[in-house]
């Protein structure tokens, strides 16, 4: 049986093979397994925070500090989705057999709904890139090697996005500075010392 990621308790089911003798519940509670591995309700979360920021940074409301509090959010929402196991795409019964396959949400997904609108329309926040980055350094640090990769492509795309925005080389390199308070923590002249 393929689920339907959108599939709802009672909807009835279309079966790829056979499903003879099964009973409604049943296939609620099939339902009910698959949506909670899913992952369904954390990708949810990421997709409701990240509308938080882009919200708080539009033109219209222009507030990069509730961005940034909803960048602390997504931080520690990906970093626990990124120290679960993703991608168990299958049920099976006490047989071994495939019974049930569904689509979860990989790392990658997690990465680029955490990360993609934020950078494309907050970078141009220096309190906002900041933020951003000491996130991906933070999460790249506390996860295992393999969740990495996603990390450093999107830490690429900030630091591209970053040098099409700035012209001046003192703001890039203050945009480049992680800090978790977005403009609260350490400036690049701190950093190497000569304050």
């Amino acid at each position: 049986m393929v689920i339907d990621p959108y599939a709802k308790l009672g909807e009835r089911l279309r079966s790829k093979g056979r499903a003879q003798g099964r009973r409604e519940d049943e296939f609620d509670a099939l339902i009910r397994a698959a949506s909670q591995e899913m992952g369904a309700a954390a990708e949810a979360a990421l997709g409701i925070l990240v509308d938080i920021a882009l919200k708080a940074l539009s033109p219209a409301i222009n507030d990069p500090t509730t961005a940034v509090l909803a960048i602390d959010q997504v931080h520690r929402l990906l970093k626990a989705v990124g120290k679960r196991h993703l991608q168990r795409e299958e049920l099976r019964d006490e047989r071994g057999q495939v019974r049930v396959i569904y689509r979860t949400p990989n790392w990658e997904d997690y990465v680029n709904v955490a990360c993609n609108e934020i950078r494309t329309y907050g970078a141009t926040n220096v309190q906002v890139a900041r933020r951003l980055r000491a996130m991906l350094d933070n999460v790249s640090g506390a996860l295992p090697l393999r969740r990495r990769a996603a990390l450093e492509r999107e830490r690429g795309l900030l630091d591209r996005t970053l040098e099409a925005h700035y012209a001046y080389p003192e703001d890039l390199a203050l945009a480049r500075v992680p800090d978790t308070q977005g403009l609260g923590g350490s400036s690049p002249t701190r950093i190497a010392g000569r304050i």
